[in-house]
Protein backbone atom coordinates (compact mmCIF):
# COMPACT_ATOMS: atom_id res chain seq x y z
CA UNK A 1 0.00 0.00 0.00
CA UNK A 2 1.49 3.11 -1.06
CA UNK A 3 1.72 5.83 1.84
CA UNK A 4 -1.48 8.32 1.91
CA UNK A 5 -1.71 11.12 -0.64
CA UNK A 6 0.92 8.85 -2.92
CA UNK A 7 0.04 7.52 -6.28
CA UNK A 8 1.90 5.08 -8.11
CA UNK A 9 1.26 4.53 -11.70
CA UNK A 10 3.66 1.24 -13.24
CA UNK A 11 6.08 2.04 -11.03
CA UNK A 12 5.72 6.48 -11.67
CA UNK A 13 5.43 8.18 -8.05
CA UNK A 14 3.14 10.94 -8.33
CA UNK A 15 3.83 12.71 -5.33
CA UNK A 16 7.02 14.02 -5.57
CA UNK A 17 7.80 16.61 -6.24
CA UNK A 18 4.27 17.53 -6.16
CA UNK A 19 0.38 15.59 -5.89
CA UNK A 20 -1.12 17.13 -9.05
CA UNK A 21 1.87 16.15 -11.08
CA UNK A 22 4.84 18.54 -12.97
CA UNK A 23 5.14 21.23 -15.77
CA UNK A 24 7.90 21.98 -17.95
CA UNK A 25 8.73 24.95 -19.92
CA UNK A 26 11.56 24.55 -22.61
CA UNK A 27 12.74 25.56 -26.32
CA UNK A 28 10.74 23.08 -28.04
CA UNK A 29 7.41 24.04 -26.05
CA UNK A 30 6.30 22.73 -22.88
CA UNK A 31 5.09 19.45 -21.11
CA UNK A 32 2.07 19.13 -18.18
CA UNK A 33 1.60 15.95 -16.59
CA UNK A 34 -2.14 15.13 -14.73
CA UNK A 35 -2.64 12.97 -12.01
CA UNK A 36 -6.17 14.33 -11.74
CA UNK A 37 -8.84 13.03 -14.04
CA UNK A 38 -10.18 16.99 -14.25
CA UNK A 39 -12.40 17.40 -16.81
CA UNK A 40 -11.09 20.25 -19.45
CA UNK A 41 -13.05 22.63 -21.80
CA UNK A 42 -13.29 22.96 -25.40
CA UNK A 43 -10.55 24.65 -26.30
CA UNK A 44 -7.25 24.49 -28.62
CA UNK A 45 -3.58 24.88 -28.91
CA UNK A 46 -1.55 26.89 -31.29
CA UNK A 47 1.66 24.24 -30.89
CA UNK A 48 1.08 20.68 -31.92
CA UNK A 49 -0.11 18.08 -29.19
CA UNK A 50 0.22 14.87 -28.29
CA UNK A 51 -0.98 13.41 -25.03
CA UNK A 52 0.32 10.34 -23.86
CA UNK A 53 -2.31 8.48 -22.14
CA UNK A 54 0.05 6.49 -19.80
CA UNK A 55 -2.35 4.72 -17.08
CA UNK A 56 -5.18 5.19 -15.13
CA UNK A 57 -8.63 4.98 -16.25
CA UNK A 58 -9.57 5.54 -19.99
CA UNK A 59 -10.58 8.50 -21.04
CA UNK A 60 -13.16 10.57 -23.56
CA UNK A 61 -12.08 13.33 -25.31
CA UNK A 62 -14.31 15.16 -28.33
CA UNK A 63 -11.57 16.30 -30.84
CA UNK A 64 -13.82 18.61 -33.19
CA UNK A 65 -16.95 17.08 -33.75
CA UNK A 66 -15.73 13.16 -32.81
CA UNK A 67 -15.43 11.17 -29.58
CA UNK A 68 -12.15 9.55 -29.31
CA UNK A 69 -11.42 7.63 -25.96
CA UNK A 70 -8.02 7.08 -24.87
CA UNK A 71 -6.72 4.53 -22.27
CA UNK A 72 -3.20 3.61 -21.17
CA UNK A 73 -0.55 2.97 -23.69
CA UNK A 74 -2.15 5.30 -26.45
CA UNK A 75 -1.52 8.86 -27.57
CA UNK A 76 -3.66 11.38 -28.65
CA UNK A 77 -2.18 13.59 -31.54
CA UNK A 78 -3.65 17.04 -32.28
CA UNK A 79 -2.89 19.38 -34.84
CA UNK A 80 -2.52 23.22 -34.32
CA UNK A 81 -5.11 24.93 -33.34
CA UNK A 82 -8.26 21.68 -33.33
CA UNK A 83 -10.41 21.75 -31.11
CA UNK A 84 -10.51 19.48 -28.30
CA UNK A 85 -12.65 18.92 -24.93
CA UNK A 86 -11.99 16.14 -21.91
CA UNK A 87 -14.59 14.63 -19.57
CA UNK A 88 -13.67 14.41 -16.03
CA UNK A 89 -14.18 11.37 -13.60
CA UNK A 90 -14.01 12.55 -9.90
CA UNK A 91 -12.26 9.89 -7.64
CA UNK A 92 -10.63 7.77 -10.50
CA UNK A 93 -7.06 8.16 -11.28
CA UNK A 94 -4.93 8.93 -14.40
CA UNK A 95 -1.53 9.47 -15.33
CA UNK A 96 -1.74 11.87 -18.36
CA UNK A 97 1.43 13.79 -20.24
CA UNK A 98 0.58 16.34 -22.52
CA UNK A 99 3.62 17.69 -24.96
CA UNK A 100 2.90 21.07 -26.55
CA UNK A 101 5.58 21.53 -29.59
CA UNK A 102 5.93 24.66 -31.57
CA UNK A 103 5.27 23.58 -35.01
CA UNK A 104 8.40 25.68 -36.40
CA UNK A 105 10.75 23.12 -33.65
CA UNK A 106 9.09 20.02 -34.76
CA UNK A 107 8.87 20.71 -38.74
CA UNK A 108 12.21 21.25 -39.25
CA UNK A 109 14.03 18.46 -40.89
CA UNK A 110 11.06 16.40 -41.19
CA UNK A 111 9.93 13.94 -43.67
CA UNK A 112 6.80 14.06 -46.17
CA UNK A 113 3.59 14.00 -44.36
CA UNK A 114 1.94 10.32 -43.98
CA UNK A 115 -1.06 9.47 -43.83
CA UNK A 116 -3.68 11.56 -41.64
CA UNK A 117 -3.68 10.71 -38.11
CA UNK A 118 -4.61 13.84 -36.43
CA UNK A 119 -7.38 14.06 -34.18
CA UNK A 120 -7.24 10.00 -33.19
CA UNK A 121 -5.99 7.86 -30.61
CA UNK A 122 -3.21 5.75 -31.53
CA UNK A 123 -0.59 3.32 -29.90
CA UNK A 124 2.45 4.69 -28.32
CA UNK A 125 4.40 1.72 -28.53
CA UNK A 126 5.67 2.13 -32.13
CA UNK A 127 9.14 3.65 -32.08
CA UNK A 128 9.44 3.68 -28.37
CA UNK A 129 7.23 6.46 -27.71
CA UNK A 130 5.79 4.92 -24.46
CA UNK A 131 9.21 3.56 -22.93
CA UNK A 132 10.47 7.45 -23.54
CA UNK A 133 7.03 8.86 -22.00
CA UNK A 134 7.13 6.97 -19.30
CA UNK A 135 10.76 7.94 -18.60
CA UNK A 136 10.17 11.51 -19.01
CA UNK A 137 7.38 11.52 -16.80
CA UNK A 138 9.26 9.73 -14.33
CA UNK A 139 12.03 12.16 -14.35
CA UNK A 140 9.99 14.97 -14.46
CA UNK A 141 8.30 13.76 -11.38
CA UNK A 142 11.82 12.74 -9.26
CA UNK A 143 13.07 16.15 -9.98
CA UNK A 144 15.70 15.28 -12.51
CA UNK A 145 18.25 17.76 -12.67
CA UNK A 146 17.92 19.85 -15.63
CA UNK A 147 20.59 18.56 -18.05
CA UNK A 148 19.74 14.66 -17.86
CA UNK A 149 15.56 16.07 -18.55
CA UNK A 150 16.43 18.30 -21.44
CA UNK A 151 18.02 15.05 -23.01
CA UNK A 152 15.16 12.99 -22.34
CA UNK A 153 12.45 15.32 -23.73
CA UNK A 154 14.97 16.09 -26.83
CA UNK A 155 15.27 12.33 -27.74
CA UNK A 156 11.22 11.99 -27.20
CA UNK A 157 10.60 15.13 -29.25
CA UNK A 158 13.43 14.03 -31.95
CA UNK A 159 11.63 10.19 -32.04
CA UNK A 160 7.93 11.84 -32.27
CA UNK A 161 9.73 14.15 -35.55
CA UNK A 162 11.13 10.79 -37.60
CA UNK A 163 7.43 9.29 -36.45
CA UNK A 164 5.18 12.05 -37.00
CA UNK A 165 1.91 11.07 -38.78
CA UNK A 166 0.07 14.58 -39.04
CA UNK A 167 -0.87 15.82 -42.35
CA UNK A 168 -0.85 19.96 -41.52
CA UNK A 169 -4.40 21.66 -42.72
CA UNK A 170 -3.75 24.03 -45.93
CA UNK A 171 -2.89 27.88 -45.23
CA UNK A 172 -6.46 29.40 -44.75
CA UNK A 173 -7.06 32.17 -47.38
CA UNK A 174 -5.91 35.37 -47.31
CA UNK A 175 -8.36 37.52 -45.33
CA UNK A 176 -9.11 34.91 -42.83
CA UNK A 177 -4.88 34.26 -42.38
CA UNK A 178 -4.75 37.75 -42.09
CA UNK A 179 -7.01 37.95 -39.20
CA UNK A 180 -4.86 35.17 -37.79
CA UNK A 181 -1.88 36.54 -37.71
CA UNK A 182 -3.39 39.98 -36.46
CA UNK A 183 -4.31 38.28 -33.51
CA UNK A 184 -0.95 36.38 -33.05
CA UNK A 185 1.08 39.56 -33.10
CA UNK A 186 -1.65 41.46 -30.53
CA UNK A 187 -0.36 42.51 -27.07
CA UNK A 188 -2.60 40.55 -24.30
CA UNK A 189 -4.73 43.57 -23.54
CA UNK A 190 -5.43 44.06 -27.41
CA UNK A 191 -7.08 40.68 -27.63
CA UNK A 192 -10.21 41.38 -29.26
CA UNK A 193 -12.54 39.48 -31.76
CA UNK A 194 -15.39 42.29 -32.21
CA UNK A 195 -13.05 44.34 -35.26
CA UNK A 196 -11.87 40.64 -37.35
CA UNK A 197 -14.78 40.66 -39.58
CA UNK A 198 -13.67 44.33 -40.93
CA UNK A 199 -10.28 43.78 -40.98
CA UNK A 200 -10.89 40.35 -43.50
CA UNK A 201 -13.69 42.66 -45.61
CA UNK A 202 -16.60 40.46 -44.39
CA UNK A 203 -19.52 40.17 -43.19
CA UNK A 204 -19.73 38.98 -39.53
CA UNK A 205 -21.73 35.41 -40.10
CA UNK A 206 -19.74 34.77 -42.66
CA UNK A 207 -16.23 35.57 -41.40
CA UNK A 208 -17.07 33.43 -38.02
CA UNK A 209 -17.87 30.10 -40.44
CA UNK A 210 -14.96 31.01 -42.97
CA UNK A 211 -12.48 31.42 -39.93
CA UNK A 212 -13.83 27.98 -37.95
CA UNK A 213 -13.93 26.02 -41.14
CA UNK A 214 -10.01 27.73 -42.35
CA UNK A 215 -8.24 27.73 -39.10
CA UNK A 216 -10.24 24.68 -37.23
CA UNK A 217 -11.04 26.61 -34.41
CA UNK A 218 -13.28 29.63 -33.34
CA UNK A 219 -11.38 33.50 -32.93
CA UNK A 220 -12.80 33.10 -29.62
CA UNK A 221 -10.33 29.36 -29.13
CA UNK A 222 -7.76 31.83 -30.43
CA UNK A 223 -7.66 34.37 -28.23
CA UNK A 224 -8.49 31.98 -25.51
CA UNK A 225 -5.47 30.32 -26.54
CA UNK A 226 -3.29 33.23 -26.68
CA UNK A 227 -4.42 34.08 -23.02
CA UNK A 228 -3.07 31.13 -22.10
CA UNK A 229 0.04 31.37 -23.51
CA UNK A 230 0.57 34.72 -21.85
CA UNK A 231 -0.40 33.36 -18.55
CA UNK A 232 2.15 30.32 -18.70
CA UNK A 233 4.90 32.69 -19.98
CA UNK A 234 3.72 35.37 -17.18
CA UNK A 235 4.01 32.45 -14.18
CA UNK A 236 7.90 31.71 -15.22
CA UNK A 237 8.44 34.50 -13.38
CA UNK A 238 8.64 34.74 -9.62
CA UNK A 239 7.88 38.16 -9.29
CA UNK A 240 4.70 38.51 -11.60
CA UNK A 241 1.73 37.77 -9.04
CA UNK A 242 -1.45 35.87 -10.38
CA UNK A 243 -3.51 39.09 -9.57
CA UNK A 244 -1.26 41.33 -11.58
CA UNK A 245 -1.70 38.32 -14.64
CA UNK A 246 -5.02 38.01 -14.19
CA UNK A 247 -5.83 42.16 -14.16
CA UNK A 248 -3.24 42.31 -17.30
CA UNK A 249 -5.34 39.37 -19.16
CA UNK A 250 -8.54 41.01 -18.77
CA UNK A 251 -9.90 39.37 -16.13
CA UNK A 252 -12.03 41.39 -13.43
CA UNK A 253 -11.01 39.04 -11.02
CA UNK A 254 -8.23 36.33 -9.50
CA UNK A 255 -10.73 33.88 -9.23
CA UNK A 256 -12.25 34.10 -12.83
CA UNK A 257 -8.70 33.86 -14.07
CA UNK A 258 -7.95 31.04 -11.94
CA UNK A 259 -11.31 29.17 -13.09
CA UNK A 260 -10.49 29.95 -16.86
CA UNK A 261 -6.58 28.61 -16.47
CA UNK A 262 -7.97 25.33 -14.43
CA UNK A 263 -10.30 24.90 -16.94
CA UNK A 264 -7.57 24.90 -20.14
CA UNK A 265 -4.57 23.29 -18.22
CA UNK A 266 -6.26 21.06 -15.66
CA UNK A 267 -4.60 22.57 -13.07
CA UNK A 268 -4.59 26.08 -11.23
CA UNK A 269 -2.26 28.86 -11.90
CA UNK A 270 -0.39 28.70 -8.59
CA UNK A 271 -0.58 24.91 -9.08
CA UNK A 272 1.11 25.47 -12.09
CA UNK A 273 3.58 27.48 -11.41
CA UNK A 274 4.54 25.43 -8.28
CA UNK A 275 5.26 22.63 -10.46
CA UNK A 276 6.62 23.90 -13.07
CA UNK A 277 10.31 23.48 -14.47
CA UNK A 278 11.92 26.16 -17.43
CA UNK A 279 14.79 24.68 -19.56
CA UNK A 280 16.66 27.61 -21.51
CA UNK A 281 13.92 30.10 -19.71
CA UNK A 282 10.85 30.88 -20.05
CA UNK A 283 8.85 30.24 -23.21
Amino acid sequence: MSPKGRQEFHGIDSSRPAVAGAALSAAFGRVLIMTEDRRLVEHAHEEIQVIFHLDGTRTQWSVGDTTVETGPGDMLLLNPWERHSKAGTSNQRILLMSVLMRPDHLLRSDPPPSPNAAGRALPASAGGLDELARAGCAALLDGEDESALKARFELLIDRLRLGRAQEWAPEPAAPVQRTLQHLLAAQPGELQVADLPELAGMSRSHFFRAFRTQVGATPHHVVDALRIRHAVRRLCRDGDSIGDIAFDLGFSTHSHFSRFFTGHLGTSPSEYRRRLRALDGPR
